[in-house]
This record gives C-alpha cells, sequence and structure tokens, in this order.
C-alpha cells in the first residue's frame, strides 16, 4: 500500500507524520484490494482534522473525516473508523461469493 502524507498549517510536523505512517500502515491487513491511503492533516482554529482517503482497486475511493482538540486523537479515530469501513466492504464483498460446489 502507497501512504501520501500531507501536512498543513502546523508545528512538529515530522514526529506526527511518523506516528500517522505507523498507524495507517497497519489498514493494509484488513482488506487486500487497498491500493492507496492519502491523508490530510490541519489545525484550524484550535481544532486538528485528520482526513483519509482510501483508494481501493476497481472501487470507488472512500473517505473519513475527523476532528478533535489534539493531532494525535484524530489520528487515531481516523484509524478506527477506516478500520470499521474496510471491514465492513470486506464482508460485504465475501457474503455475495457463490457458496463453494460439492
Amino acid at each position: 500500500m502507497e501512504l501520501k502524507i500531507t501536512c498543513r498549517h502546523m508545528k512538529d510536523s515530522e514526529k506526527v507524520r511518523t506516528y500517522a505512517e505507523e498507524k495507517l500502515s497497519k489498514l493494509d491487513r484488513f482488506y487486500n484490494a487497498l491500493h492507496e491511503a492519502e491523508v490530510i492533516l490541519k489545525e484550524e482554529d484550535r481544532q486538528c482534522n485528520c482526513e483519509v482517503i482510501l483508494h481501493i482497486r476497481n472501487l470507488e475511493s472512500e473517505f473519513v473525516k475527523v476532528s478533535c482538540d489534539s493531532m494525535i486523537g484524530a489520528i487515531d479515530m481516523s484509524v478506527d473508523k477506516a478500520e470499521k469501513l474496510l471491514r465492513r466492504m470486506k464482508e460485504k464483498r465475501e457474503s455475495r461469493r457463490r457458496p463453494a460446489v460439492q
């Protein structure tokens, strides 16, 4: 999985980048068709926003957006939401498969 991280209007972006890379690199194990993840981290009016765009092969892109007081909290919450989203997509795909012929 390819990971792109963009930081806007932030201080100490290197520490936050490494934390985001560490957390988001684990999304690959929830859904194999995950091709790329784009992360946009921004600070606006004392709010930290984390947006995650998941590009999945042969499907449309999925979008997760979270606002929180701290950037670390926003990253954690967005990873949790992305995990739930990917699990639902995988379960949906597997439930549509035909049963094996015996």
